[in-house]
C-alpha cells in the first residue's frame, strides 16, 4: 500500500482521509451555532455513551488535540468530554475552554507510541516506556 500515490483527483490516500475527517468534524459541529436553550436554560448536549466496562459516560463525538483552536470551545459547549491524544498538550498549551471545566468533567487520553517497532513488530516493554 503506497500512501504517496496520487489518485485521479490529485490527493493521496492519506490526504483524502485527513480531508474526510476534517469535513466530518466540521459537519458534526456546524449545527452547534444554532443550539437552542430549553426551558431550564441549558443548551442541548451531544449524547453520552458508556465507555466499555469503565462506566465512564463520554460524548458520542470524541475530541482531538489537533483540532483547530476555534473549534474546541464549540465542542466543549456541545458537551465533548473525551479528548484523544491529549499528551500533545502541556499545562500551558491545553485549550482554555477545556481547562476551565471542572477536572472531573472531562477525560484526557494519553497515547504511548511503540518504541522501535510498528503494529507488526512491537518492542514495547516496561523498560522502554520508563526510558522514553
Amino acid at each position: 500500500m503506497n500512501d504517496h500515490r496520487k489518485d485521479t483527483h490529485g490527493l493521496t490516500r492519506r490526504d483524502f482521509i485527513k480531508v474526510g475527517t476534517a469535513g466530518a468534524t466540521g459537519l458534526a459541529l456546524a449545527g452547534m451555532g444554532t443550539l437552542s436553550l430549553n426551558a431550564a436554560g441549558a443548551t442541548d448536549q451531544l449524547p453520552r455513551r458508556r465507555y466499555g466496562r469503565t462506566g465512564l459516560e463520554i460524548s458520542a463525538l470524541v475530541g482531538a488535540s489537533d483540532w483547530n483552536a476555534d473549534v474546541i470551545p464549540l465542542a466543549v459547549k456541545a458537551g465533548v468530554n473525551y479528548w484523544h491524544k491529549a499528551h500533545r498538550w502541556t499545562a500551558e498549551t491545553m485549550p482554555a475552554a477545556i481547562k476551565s471545566q471542572p477536572r472531573e468533567s472531562y477525560y484526557l487520553e494519553v497515547v504511548v507510541d511503540r518504541v522501535g517497532g510498528d503494529h507488526m513488530r512491537d518492542t514495547l516493554t516496561r523498560n522502554s516506556i520508563i526510558n522514553l
